[in-house]
Parts: C-alpha cells; structure tokens; sequence
C-alpha cells in the first residue's frame, strides 16, 4: 500500500494504514526485541491486502518497554506499551478517520503474540470495543474473552500454543487454531518476491539445491536447527542481490520462527465477521 504512513510519534517509530470510513482497525504488534518496522514483509502484505479489500485499517508502534519486549503488566495503567498505543490510538483519532467508535482488533508475532490478548482484555478494561484477536508464533500472556485465531508453525514449538488454545476455546468464544505445517519450495514461490521474475526465480531455486539445503524436489534437506547457518551461507554465496529475500521464504515454508500467511483470506473473513 503506497500511502500506508510511517512516522514518529514523539521519539516512537510507528505506522498506519486507514481508509476513509473504516469499518475496524487491526493493531499490529511486532516481535519481542524488533520494532514497527518488522511489519512490513510479503506475509504481513498477504493479509494487509485482505484487510484493505474490506476498510479495515490497521497501525502499529515500537514497544517502549525494556528492550522492546512487550511489557506483561497485566494492568492497563501500568502498562506502558499499553498506554503508548492508547495514545498514538488518540493521535489518530484526532488525524484521522479513526473514531473512538472503530471496532478493533489485535495481531500480534512472537513476543507480540504474547501481548496480544493481553492488550485486548486492557482495551476492554479501557472502554475499547474490541472484537478479537490473532497470535502467531506466541503464547498469549492471558486468555481474553473475544474470538481469537492461534497460529503456531510445525517447527516452532506448536504445543503450547494448542493448549492455550484450548484455554482460550474454553472461554466460549469463537476460536481457530491452526498449525501450519512444512511445505517444499518451488522455482515460482521467489516471484511472490516483487521484482523477481522467473529466471532469478530459478537461480535462487538452483543455487538451494546446489548447497544441499533442499533437494532437487524443494523438499528440505537442512536440519532445522542447522538453518541460520545454512540461511547465512545461502546470502553469503547466492550470485544475486538482495538474497535475505529468499531466505525469508524459505523461513516461511520450512515453518521456523516467522509469520506464515497461508489463510490470509480465511482470517480476514472470521475477523470480518465479528463486524456483523
């Protein structure tokens, strides 16, 4: 989206996204350790896209707690990562379409999937009227009691992700669990890369099988928990510019520790439908 905005708010970085007349607005937490600028990757697209396609906005902030690690206070009036996204909320608010009245959910990776439902049950306790949430990769902090999607990867530590799930199921309130598993690459998963076409495609694709990480199938051949090294190697050797873009696909299909987006449009219509 080309007039999505980053900016500073104060000395935060943030970012946002919001049409005209929204209908809701995802807040968007990123990793424990990152910051806002973490949300702005092809899986992050694949649902952002889905989002525009129905005016739902979305907007995010830097953590502002201990090295950018989302802080757990379960108390919205301690929270500072709370009461910075309840402030840049009121700045856009005041700048934009934003109302006090927008519906809003919560998405979070990692360390921002733990804070996520922890941030909503504290825009509840605000007055907020937020309808759901979604996790990936993160165990939440707290069950909240709205529908939520919980996301975990197969080479991620899946289960206990499951059994907050199930905590958070046992609420009564509309829950989806998903654990994604592997999937073999292949020469046309680079060209979802903007600017790669099909030739650089095949030289990234020839190039992982030529350093044994993936067999002559896509299917993988490098242990997990040999794949940093194999991913540094990959970048360090590949005779093309810019080759972390390929690692990062490869990160998603092989399921380590980063956002996946297979159900982007699946979870944009549960979200959707708790607008009704």
């Amino acid at each position: 989206q080309l007039d999505r905005v980053w900016e500073f708010f104060g000395d935060n970085s943030v970012m946002y996204w919001m049409p005209d007349q929204p209908r809701a607005a995802f807040i968007m937490l990123h990793g424990a350790k990152r910051n806002v600028f973490d949300l702005d990757t092809l899986e992050y697209e694949e649902f952002y896209n889905e989002l525009v396609a129905r005016d739902i906005g979305y907007f995010g902030t830097t953590s502002v707690a201990s090295a950018n690690s989302w802080d757990s206070s379960k108390n919205a009036d301690n929270n500072v990562d709370t009461q910075e996204i309840a402030a840049y909320r009121d700045y856009l608010i005041d700048t934009t379409a934003l109302t006090e009245e927008t519906p809003l959910f919560v998405m979070g990776f990692s360390g921002g999937g733990g804070f996520t439902s922890n941030l909503a049950q504290q825009g509840l306790d605000l007055g907020w009227d937020v309808r759901g949430f979604k996790d990936h990769n993160g165990v939440p902090y707290v069950e909240a009691p709205i529908p939520a999607i919980l996301i975990g990867n197969v080479n991620d530590s899946p289960e206990p992700i499951a059994s907050q799930c199930e905590r958070q199921a046992a609420l009564g309130f509309e829950t989806e669990c998903y654990t994604y598993e592997e999937l073999p690459l292949t020469v046309e998963r680079f060209t979802k890369i903007p600017g790669v076409d099909l030739d650089e495609a095949q030289i990234w694709f020839d190039e992982a099988v030529d350093a044994g990480m993936v067999d002559g199938d896509g299917v993988r051949l490098t242990a997990i928990n040999s794949a940093d090294q194999a991913f540094e190697a990959f970048e360090d050797n590949s005779s093309l510019p810019g080759a972390n873009r390929a690692t990062v696909q490869l990160k998603v299909l092989w399921r380590v520790h980063i956002v996946a987006e297979d159900r982007a449009c699946e979870e944009a219509a549960f979200f959707d439908k708790q607008l009704l």
